[in-house]
């Protein structure tokens, strides 16, 4: 089939809007061409809102956007071609798990950059969401305004007031309620939120089992912290989201650029590699620290288990929690303080040793890191992050070999 210029190879997706193939230009280059349902054609609200998305692209041009190469009409039928992306969408990358730190804040900058652009040129999205966002090697691409509004051409009079626009689960609260004038970038920065949350747990911010419930606990903001699902979210990232999630749109980030500039500038809890003195010390003390490590597994295997109840996990979990967040600030004393408490209570909390480890390397004291690494070893754990933690504190440490294994 000739759509245009385009010669279709394939079809890669279908919705209930439209269609997308792959499909090849003159040259042989490979394009994505999306075209509108037949039936849906006939509707003239459905054709004016994929004319909205065409005229919305046609003015955007941002090297984290998705940009279109052409449009015209098949048969009837209007079309128009972007470039092709090799990858994957989020959404899909995210049902294999939850993103490491580091690829969530990367995720979360380039995205907060292409809607600052968008927003810059007077168009809103309006469905951010991870389905609207292709991975493409370390590039993330917004893609999917076929809810854009222009405000300067004012296309957002295609809908009906009170009708629902955007995705349960990523909607905000005034899109939930219908409440279309209430919309603007304040709007997509609670879809950046929740997808940069969803980048961190593995979920949106809202689950619900219908739309009722959807709407009513979107209403209502209840939405579990990040650091609830997953405690080593930094602090001040778990805090960013939060104030993108926020009901009352005043309390959000005032736009995606200032989003963009704390996910920037904002200290990251991911140490730095040791330098060549570091190693020079490990080399010298790593015969003394085996052997302290060998006396403290035998000590500690006489102690026998203390006794943990379920009070004092929870209370233990708290202070680590708050260590996290200290080390996080580069609050190094506190954090320390918070971590031998979240021990006293709780003597087999791996991730509390991990992070005095952490603590310990940032103080000069490559040998007490190794004890607590060796620690947490010792006590294994059924959670994987406490063994990629591990790994990842080896690796800092120099010690390749540990880290593998971990």
């Amino acid at each position: 089939m000739q759509v245009g210029p385009y010669r279709i190879v394939r079809e890669v997706a279908r919705g209930g809007m439209g269609v997308v193939y792959e499909a090849v230009d003159a040259d042989g280059q490979a394009v994505a061409v999306k075209l509108l349902l037949e039936q849906r054609a006939q509707d003239p609200r459905t054709r004016k809102r994929f004319l909205t998305e065409i005229q919305a692209l046609a003015r955007l041009r941002h090297p984290n956007l998705v940009p279109i190469l052409g449009a015209g009409e098949h048969d009837g039928v209007p079309w128009f071609a972007l470039d092709y992306v090799e990858g994957e969408s989020l959404q899909a990358r995210l049902r294999r798990g939850p993103l490491p730190i580091q690829e969530a804040l990367r995720v979360g900058q380039q995205l907060a950059q292409a809607l600052a652009y968008v927003h810059g040129c007077g168009v809103l999205h309006r469905d951010l969401k991870p389905d609207n966002v292709l991975l493409q090697g370390d590039q993330a691409l917004l893609t999917d305004f076929g809810l854009a509004r222009d405000d300067d051409t004012q296309l957002s009079r295609i809908t009906r007031s009170g009708q629902f626009l955007g995705t349960p689960g990523y909607w905000p609260p005034e899109q939930a309620r219908g409440e279309l004038d209430a919309v603007g970038p304040h709007s997509d920065v609670y879809g950046l939120g929740g997808v940069i949350y969803a980048c961190l747990t593995g979920r949106p911010p809202v689950e619900a089992s219908g739309l009722a419930e959807s709407i009513n606990l979107t209403v209502r903001g209840r939405i579990t912290p990040a650091r609830e699902l997953r405690p080593d979210t930094p602090a001040w990232l778990d805090a960013l989201c939060s104030r993108c999630l926020a009901t009352d749109p005043a309390q959000r980030p005032a736009s995606a650029e200032e989003v963009a500039r704390a996910l920037v500038s904002a200290p990251r809890d991911v140490p730095a590699r040791s330098d060549r003195r570091v190693w020079i010390t490990l080399a010298t003390v790593a015969c003394l620290a085996l052997g302290s490590l060998g006396l403290a597994a035998w000590l500690w295997s006489q102690r026998g288990p203390t006794p943990v109840t379920a009070e004092r996990a929870r209370a233990a979990r708290s202070w680590l929690l708050q260590a996290q967040g200290e080390a996080a600030a580069k609050r190094f004393a506190p954090a320390r303080a918070a971590v031998e408490r979240a021990l006293e209570l709780d003597p087999g909390l791996t991730a509390a040793y991990l992070l005095r480890a952490t603590l310990r390397r940032e103080a000069d004291d490559p040998a007490g890191a190794l004890a607590d690494l060796g620690q947490a070893a010792q006590l294994g754990s059924d959670d994987a992050a406490d063994h990629v933690g591990l790994g990842e504190a080896y690796a800092e440490l120099g010690d390749a070999t540990a880290a593998l294994t971990a």
